[in-house]
């Protein structure tokens, strides 16, 4: 069954919001789109990433910053469980694209995410599920209406969480401090400590989402932490810049400093380079929050459809940790020889 760039785009940038740079980038996105689905590559896209220049942000106003999102960090990883509904707005050229769905966290390293996306005449869903030991995987694409396994693609992954943890531990170029966003997992507390590593505070402003008054840390990225994904990416970069963001900018709820909206920006420059505006490129909002309710262990547990088998990515996770950590390092990592 063949189905377009487009979708398996969508699948894969969905991935991208829950950990969206590090070994994912170094891998490029397995789902890289084909020419023809992916928007024109403007001029000089290709160029190293760097930071354009942008206001300058005072050391007392980037320190609080800073400080808000650590103890943000600090309050939800304490958490005993968080459920809420997603929604997720991804901008791919001229194109929006909506998905919505649930998500569902324990203690780390458990979680649950159900996604479902519509593009034209095609439909998708991407669920993950990990009860602390392994996390599966499962991917459906085929057209609006379809059902049964003749009528959709299904692609069933799995991947032993804890030894993926205890190799990224062990690479020194690889901090604890990801979390595992890097990896795709650890959903939310792993997000903001994939923030939290790769960018800088900026400033912290108050606006209103849904009625409620947030406090919102704007960052940028690290410059060092950006020279080193711009050497892994390599010849994915001109495919994947377009995509990459510039900037993020995360409202917390103000008594709990719950994260509710997760914004991904891209500058707009002009011909000389100067930063003219942004424009968004993903946003992740989190509506109906329940915080520490007891979550049935039933939540965290995976059934695979009888009949269907499990692709086992461990090995190919812990041997793009070693890619990911020689990359980071400048390393070359050497291939196998072809027998």
């Amino acid at each position: 069954m063949k189905t377009p760039s487009i979708l398996t785009l969508v699948c894969s940038v969905l991935l991208w919001g829950i950990g969206w740079v590090g070994i994912r980038t170094t891998q490029a996105f397995q789902d890289t789109p084909s020419a023809s689905a992916t928007p024109a590559v403007e001029s000089g896209s290709a160029e190293p990433l760097t930071e354009p220049a942008a206001a300058e942000t005072t050391p007392e106003e980037a320190q609080k910053a800073d400080a808000l999102l650590s103890e943000a960090r600090s309050g939800l990883a304490n958490r005993q469980s968080l459920q809420a509904d997603m929604k997720q707005q991804i901008l791919v050229g001229e194109r929006k694209l909506l998905s919505e769905g649930t998500y569902v966290s324990g203690v780390f390293p458990k979680l649950r995410l159900d996604y479902k996306i519509r593009v034209g005449t095609m439909q998708g869903s991407l669920t993950e599920v990990c009860d602390g030991q392994i996390l599966h995987t499962e991917k459906t694409i085929g057209k609006v209406g379809a059902k049964g396994p003749k009528e959709l693609e299904q692609v069933f992954t799995r991947r032993d969480v804890q030894r993926i943890l205890a190799a990224r531990d062990s690479s020194p170029n690889l901090t604890v401090a990801s979390q595992g966003a890097d990896l795709g997992i650890g959903g939310l507390p792993a997000m903001l400590a994939s923030i939290d590593r790769c960018m800088n505070g900026k400033r912290i402003t108050e606006e209103e989402f849904e009625g409620q008054m947030c406090r919102v840390f704007h960052g940028a990225w690290d410059q060092e932490i950006l020279k080193k994904y711009d050497a892994a990416l390599k010849e994915a970069k001109a495919s994947l810049v377009p995509f990459f963001p510039d900037i993020v900018q995360v409202f917390f709820t103000a008594d709990t400093l719950t994260p509710v909206k997760i914004v991904y920006l891209k500058h707009e420059l002009n011909e000389s380079g100067k930063i003219t505006g942004d424009r968004d490129l993903m946003i992740l909002e989190f509506r109906n929050l329940k915080l520490d309710e007891a979550v049935p262990a039933s939540t965290f547990q995976f059934v695979l459809p009888s009949g269907r088998e499990e692709t086992d990515l461990t090995k190919q996770f812990l041997e793009l940790i070693k890619e990911a950590d020689a990359a980071l390092k400048g390393e070359s990592v050497p291939q196998a020889k072809k027998k």
